[in-house]
């Protein structure tokens, strides 16, 4: 008697239970009808005009009946902005199969409102002053040597019908050797700026080095909403128009925009900021992946850039490589995410210099062996062990 009654009461349950889950996934598509509007193109556009022609809007200052006040304002862009920042939000919570994605394409491919978001958080981050400032000549035929110049000659070069120099060229490229002087003059100049603490102090943007915790609210709206378009757009834009055609950036603004996240994820890690940030600190992080991937393809940044936030606070290597690897062991098992000082080697590496890097994943094999012998296990050659030979000068063996 007593397992019938318990059959039913959990049947019952999962009526119940079944019953909410069917209300709940109504009412989320029903929201989602509602709110269909919000990720059409015509309606951004008509809030862009309203914030253009300073048209008045009535905003309720208190939603209690009784004290409720109007108050009459101008319509501005970063009231557009923060609308569109907690759009995301709720898109992400009402519709978990694809996110924000709906919204993320109609403003990534939206004329002009990416562009528009960037120039506020300009102003945001560098000043008005900033915003107008220029780079310093030789960044920017550091940076022209590297990028549009260099996909240019090498279009003209395809072009050519000099065939034997053609096939000289690719057989240069598979052995891993070079006649381009272009090419060692930038690798020259790159190792010389890394070296220069003026490029090294250019490129730390002061506003940025408190992280996530030294930023207001509306900054923090305005970042986040930007990463996730432009992270978003970054995906499908090609090299022709980030270098060439320079859409929707300019390669001195790409350097800008890549400056700022590196400060400001850097410093993010190494205070810690808790998992109340987390969503701002995952978008700027994948952004600033993207950009430093792209980098790394086909360079538009000085080395400076990339080492700048890390250039004094730099925790020692064998520090690093330890705290690594307690974090790591303490996370197993763990899903909390929380950026923690340690993420930045997983997470920035490129903070470090590649020498640096190298020394710490010898202090990480180190770590290794020593974590064995404390287990009984041997280290050295041995009947387990495997001999690998490298040979850098050989393609293949």
């Amino acid at each position: 008697m007593l397992h019938c009654i318990d059959d039913r009461a959990t049947n019952n349950t999962s009526i119940t239970e079944e019953a909410d889950t069917n209300d709940s996934c109504r009412t989320k598509t029903l929201f989602m009808d509602l709110l269909k509007p919000i990720y059409q193109q015509w309606h951004l556009r008509k809030l862009l005009i309203l914030a253009k022609e300073d048209v008045p809007c009535d905003r309720e200052t208190n939603h209690d009946l009784d004290q409720r006040q109007v108050k009459r304002r101008s319509l501005k862009l970063t009231d557009i902005i923060c609308f569109y920042y907690y759009m995301l939000r709720i898109f992400s919570s009402l519709n978990p199969s694809i996110g924000p994605l709906p919204i993320l394409n109609m403003l990534s491919f939206t004329p002009g409102f990416l562009v528009d978001l960037w120039g506020t958080l300009e102003i945001s981050i560098f000043g008005q002053t900033g915003q107008k400032s220029q780079e310093p000549e030789h960044v920017k035929q550091l940076a022209g040597s590297s990028s549009g110049e260099q996909i240019s000659s090498t279009r003209q070069r395809r072009n050519t019908k000099d065939t034997p120099k053609k096939w000289a060229n690719v057989l240069h490229k598979i052995t891993g050797k070079s006649n381009d002087a272009d090419d060692t003059n930038l690798s020259d100049s790159l190792t010389s700026e890394n070296s220069n603490d003026d490029a090294l102090i250019l490129w730390d943007i002061e506003t940025m080095r408190q992280g996530s915790e030294g930023i207001g609210k509306d900054v923090m709206h305005m970042l986040h909403l930007f990463c996730a378009i432009y992270g978003h757009l970054l995906l499908v834009l090609d090299d022709i128009e980030f270098y060439e055609k320079q859409i929707p950036f300019t390669l001195e603004q790409q350097r800008k925009i890549a400056s700022a996240l590196n400060t400001f994820v850097y410093n993010s890690f190494l205070q810690n900021s808790g998992s109340g940030n987390k969503p701002l600190i995952d978008v700027t992080v994948r952004c600033l992946n993207l950009l430093y991937e792209r980098d790394s393809r086909h360079r538009f940044c000085p080395s400076s850039l990339w080492l700048s936030p890390a250039r004094t606070g730099r925790i020692p290597i064998a520090a690093a490589a330890r705290a690594h690897e307690a974090a790591f062991a303490s996370l197993v098992g763990t899903t909390s995410g929380i950026p923690t000082r340690s993420s930045v080697l997983t997470t920035v590496p490129h903070v470090y210099p590649f020498e640096e890097r190298v020394q710490m994943f010898r202090e990480f094999i180190e770590l290794d062996k020593a974590s064995r012998r404390a287990n009984g296990e041997v280290s050295g050659p041995g009947p387990g062990s495997i001999e690998i030979v490298i040979r850098r000068v050989n393609v293949a063996s």
